[in-house]
């Protein structure tokens, strides 16, 4: 997910106060505290673990029923779209795979990208949640910072989806910058997701 970006919606380092690419503000007052060991660790190789709620899963359940209902097609694909946040709109590429976990990726330019993985969850019968942690990198590959992003959505119909949630942004030693809210608005572009 794509929650911070530079010129042309590139993500990079931004200076204090800004989001990654220093193209909006983030939360003033925000704690400068650090990371987790296990998260700092985690998030530099990005194989982070992202605990979820524990009753939760790609495949749902049959709400108090105790039956396993199939699992759903929707969100399970890829999808593209934006992403607003701190009045800023950025391009999103988004993949869900039907075992529950989900990546984003910006392909690498000049002034660099960013990558993310995580887990995606059903909260209804056309509603899901959807966290994890991207990094963003500069031209050379060099890590500049991380968003640790959780959301809501909802599926209107099989072809798109809207969501609502925040991002904390973290500098590249893990010290945070601060947290927004943000939202988006996906298309499915492909019913066979990229791989993660």
């Amino acid at each position: 997910m794509r929650s911070g970006g530079g010129p042309g919606g590139r993500a990079g380092g931004g200076p204090a106060g800004t989001g990654p690419g220093g193209s909006g503000p983030v939360a003033a007052g925000a704690g400068r505290r650090r990371w987790s060991r296990a998260v700092a660790g985690g998030a530099l190789g990005l194989s982070l673990a992202v605990a979820l709620p524990g009753t939760a899963t790609a495949e749902g359940s049959g709400e108090g029923s105790g039956e396993r209902r199939p699992r759903s097609t929707a969100p399970v694909g890829l999808w593209s779209g934006t992403i607003t946040f701190a009045g800023t709109q950025v391009a999103a590429t988004m993949s869900f795979l039907a075992d529950g976990t989900m990546c984003a990726s910006q392909p690498p330019g000049p002034s660099g990208g960013a990558d993310g993985s995580g887990r995606w969850w059903r909260t209804g019968p056309s509603a899901f949640a959807f966290q994890g942690v991207e990094r963003f990198f500069d031209g050379s590959g060099t890590t500049t910072g991380f968003l640790s992003f959780s959301h809501a959505a909802v599926l209107p119909n099989a072809s798109e989806f809207t969501s609502t949630g925040e991002g904390t942004y973290y500098d590249a030693d893990g010290v945070e910058l601060g947290t927004t809210p943000a939202t988006s608005h996906l298309t499915k572009v492909s019913a066979q997701p990229q791989p993660c």
